[in-house]
């Protein structure tokens, strides 16, 4: 699946060169998850996981400090 072009804008904003759809909530929010890669393609450390969440157009960038989100997908 594509990643909408305003996802992909708002990872970058913060930083983040790879985004990719992580799942659907039971609410219909698209979940995707961020993080940076080298050159290479190999992921780079980035500290706690982060996410991406639309839900009705809004996008939000979430620090899953607690690990919800990563326990659930």
């Amino acid at each position: 699946m594509n990643v909408p072009e305003q996802v992909s804008e708002l990872a970058t904003g913060h930083g983040f060169n790879s985004v990719e759809l992580a799942g659907r909530a039971s609410d219909g929010s698209s979940i995707y998850s961020v993080g940076c890669v080298d050159g290479d393609g190999f992921a780079l450390p980035t500290g706690l996981p982060h996410y991406i969440i639309e839900r009705d157009g809004v996008l939000s960038l979430v620090c899953d400090g607690d690990f919800r989100i990563t326990d659930a997908l």
